[in-house]
């Protein structure tokens, strides 16, 4: 599900979001969660209990708590690849605020079609990244470099391993729901190998009767990911989509 997080600030600034989003969802079918808060010390406080949030709107001036500047680098400290949207009558704007890369800056009084940007732009931006927590930081990384994703043996098959292809392992306590909602939200292709494995297919070099071989050093993991009974055909199945899609590779990648 898509989350939306707004600090109230402008008198008309809770009026015309919740209007603009009413038509965006009528416009898309999209039900996103809605998450509102008049105190900007509450709106950090929630995106880091929360973990994921994808979109937050922030008042120049909130009703309460920090100003719209210190909340910003509250929120990006807990998570620098947060889209904030700042909200604001003021001609104005702080140069501190654009150091810290908002996704945009959004005038009051905005039109319908200017918040349907903002929300396109944000969820576009946040597809890209798969969002986890390790070791109490916030980690977004970029879904392309994701090699394999699959679950540590017992005894510690609580944790999830995020093999990338810059040789960085991450790791982190996530349910294997969570990781296939970011998958498939993110729209990009993964190889599912067993119930809590997933590669991605633009790493894979051949697929055997028993497993998936990845290209010798794309990360610093495992090179073959082996099968569980049941698997296999899907993933056959969805690696030849894939090739079909890209049919650079056929020369190099092999499917037996």
């Amino acid at each position: 599900m898509i989350s939306i997080a707004a600090c109230d600030g402008e008198p008309s600034f809770a009026y015309r979001l919740k209007r603009g989003l009413y038509v965006w969802e009528q416009e898309t079918g999209i039900d996103p969660e809605y998450l509102e808060v008049t105190d900007s010390d509450d709106l950090v406080e929630l995106c880091n209990e929360r973990g994921h949030i994808d979109l937050v709107f922030l008042a120049h001036h909130p009703q309460r708590g920090a100003d719209g500047i210190a909340a910003a680098r509250g929120l990006k400290k807990a998570d620098e690849n947060l889209n904030i949207v700042l909200v604001t009558a003021d001609r104005m704007i702080d140069i501190g605020f654009v150091r810290l890369q908002p996704l945009d800056i959004l005038p009051l009084p905005f039109e319908d079609s200017e918040l349907k940007t903002c929300i396109e732009r944000g969820l576009k931006r946040r597809k890209e990244l798969f969002v986890i927590r390790s070791f109490k930081k916030r980690i977004a990384i970029p879904i392309e470099r994701i090699c394999y994703i699959s679950k540590k043996p017992y005894p510690d098959f609580r944790i999830i391993e995020i093999h990338c292809s810059d040789g960085i392992t991450y790791q982190s306590y996530m349910k294997t729901e969570e990781v296939e909602q970011q998958l498939i939200a993110s729209g990009m292709t993964f190889l599912r190998i067993r119930n809590s494995c997933f590669a991605n297919p633009f790493f894979v070099h051949k697929i055997s009767g028993t497993g998936v071989e990845l290209f010798e050093g794309c990360c610093s993991g495992e090179t073959e990911l082996r099968f569980v009974r049941g698997y296999r055909n899907e993933a056959v199945k969805v690696y030849k989509e894939y090739l079909e899609r890209r049919t650079y590779l056929n020369s190099i990648a092999k499917c037996t």
